[in-house]
C-alpha cells in the first residue's frame, strides 16, 4: 500500500486497540496525504496511539479525528507530533471535548504550522482561557482562511483575546455562533476592529441584544468586503435593526443576510428596509421568525424592487396576513431570479392565496415554495 495517498475509515467503531494496528499498517504509507477517522470511538487513548504512528507521515495535508470523544490528554499527545507536521493544511477536531486545557495543548503544537488554512475547533467546551491559548499562536498563522470555533463556551474575555491574535489575518471566514459572546460595547469594538477584509462572519446564537447592534453598528463601517452575515438568535429587536440600518448603507458587497429569530417587529422591518436600499448584491435574505406583520412586510417590498438578483427569501413564522402577502406580491413581479420562497408559519388567507398566484404565473425560475401552516382553505388553493 505504499501508493496509498487517501484512508477514509470514518463512521466505523475503531477504538484504541483498532488505532494500533492502524498504525503499525501504516508505517509503510509513507505517501498518505488525506487521513479521515472521523465518527470513531478512539478516545484520548486511541489518540495518543495515533500520535504516536503519525510521526513518518510528513506529507499529511488533511486530518479529520472530529467525533472521538478525544479529551485534553489526547489533544496533548496530537500536540507533541503536530509540531513535525509542517504540510498540514486542514484539521478538524471539531465534536470533541478537549477543553480549556486541551485547546493550550494544540496551541503549543500548532507554532510550526504555517500552512494551515483550515480549522475546525467546534463542539469542544473551549472557554475563554482556551481562547486566549490559541489567540496566542494565531499571530503566527497568517495563512488560516477558515477558522470555526463555534458551539464551545467563549465568553467577552475570550473574544477580546481571539481578536488579539486576528489582527494579522485578512480574509478569514469567521465562526463564533453558539458562544457566549454578550452586549457589551468595548469587547465588540475589539473584536470587529481586528476584522478588516473578512469576508464571511458568523455571530449567530450569541446575547448581542440592542445594544450590541449598536456597538456593531459603530465597528462594521470599516468592513467593506464582508459578502456573508449571520446575526441570528441574539435579541437584537427593533431598535437594533435600526442601529444596523444605518450601517447597512455602506455594505454594497453583501450576498447573504441571516437576520432571523430576532424579534425586530414592523418598525424593525422598515428600518431595516431603509438600510437596504444599496444592497442590490444580495441574493439571500433570511428574516424569519421576527413577528414583522402586514406593515412590515409593506416596508420590505418597497425596498426589495431593487433587489432583482434575490434567489432565496425566508419571512416564515412572521405573522403576515393577506394584505402583506399582497404588498410582496406586487414587488416579486420583477424578481425573475427568485428560486426558494419560504411564507410559511403566517396567517395567509385565500384573498392572500389569489394575490400570490397571480405573480407566480411568471415567476418561471421558482423551484421551491412553502406555504404550509397558514389559513389557506379551498378558494385559496383553487387559485
Amino acid at each position: 500500500m505504499r501508493r496509498l495517498r487517501h484512508l477514509d475509515l470514518s463512521h466505523n467503531n475503531i477504538q484504541e486497540s483498532g488505532v494500533k494496528s492502524l498504525c503499525l499498517g501504516m508505517r509503510s504509507t509513507d505517501g498518505l496525504t488525506h487521513l479521515d477517522l472521523s465518527h470513531n470511538n478512539i478516545g484520548d487513548s486511541g489518540a495518543k496511539s495515533l500520535s504516536e504512528g503519525m510521526r513518518s507521515m510528513h506529507g499529511l495535508t488533511h486530518l479529520d479525528l472530529s467525533h472521538n470523544n478525544i479529551g485534553d490528554s489526547g489533544a496533548m499527545s496530537l500536540s507533541e507530533v503536530m509540531r513535525s507536521m509542517h504540510g498540514l493544511t486542514h484539521l478538524d477536531l471539531s465534536h470533541n471535548n478537549i477543553g480549556d486545557s486541551g485547546a493550550m495543548s494544540l496551541s503549543e503544537g500548532m507554532r510550526s504550522m504555517h500552512g494551515l488554512t483550515h480549522l475546525d475547533l467546534s463542539h469542544n467546551n473551549i472557554g475563554d482561557s482556551g481562547a486566549k491559548s490559541l489567540s496566542e499562536v494565531m499571530r503566527s498563522m497568517d495563512g488560516l482562511t477558515h477558522l470555526d470555533l463555534s458551539h464551545n463556551n467563549i465568553g467577552d474575555s475570550g473574544a477580546k483575546s481571539l481578536s488579539k491574535g486576528m489582527r494579522s489575518m485578512h480574509g478569514l471566514n469567521l465562526d463564533l455562533s453558539h458562544n457566549n459572546i454578550g452586549y457589551n460595547e468595548n469587547t465588540l469594538r475589539v473584536v470587529m476592529r481586528s476584522m478588516h477584509g473578512y469576508t464571511q462572519l458568523d455571530l449567530s446564537h450569541n446575547n448581542i441584544g440592542d445594544s450590541g447592534a449598536m456597538s456593531l453598528r459603530k465597528v462594521m463601517r470599516s468592513m467593506y468586503g464582508l459578502t456573508h452575515l449571520d446575526l441570528s438568535h441574539n435579541n437584537i429587536g427593533d431598535s437594533g435593526a435600526m442601529s444596523l440600518s444605518l450601517v447597512m448603507r455602506s455594505m454594497y458587497g453583501l450576498t447573504h443576510f441571516d437576520l432571523s429569530h430576532n424579534n425586530i417587529g414592523d418598525s424593525g422591518a422598515k428600518s431595516l428596509s431603509e438600510g437596504m436600499r444599496s444592497m442590490d448584491r444580495l441574493t439571500h435574505l433570511d428574516l424569519s421568525h421576527n413577528n414583522i406583520g402586514d406593515s412590515g412586510a409593506k416596508s420590505l417590498s418597497e425596498v426589495m424592487r431593487s433587489m432583482d438578483g434575490l434567489t432565496h427569501l425566508d419571512l416564515s413564522h412572521n405573522n403576515i396576513g393577506d394584505s402583506g402577502a399582497k404588498s410582496l406580491s406586487e414587488v416579486m413581479r420583477s424578481m425573475n431570479g427568485l428560486t426558494h420562497l419560504d411564507l410559511s408559519h403566517n396567517n395567509i388567507g385565500d384573498s392572500g392565496a389569489k394575490s400570490l398566484s397571480e405573480v407566480m404565473r411568471s415567476m418561471d425560475g421558482l423551484t421551491h415554495l412553502d406555504l404550509s401552516h397558514n389559513n389557506i382553505e379551498d378558494s385559496g388553493a383553487k387559485t
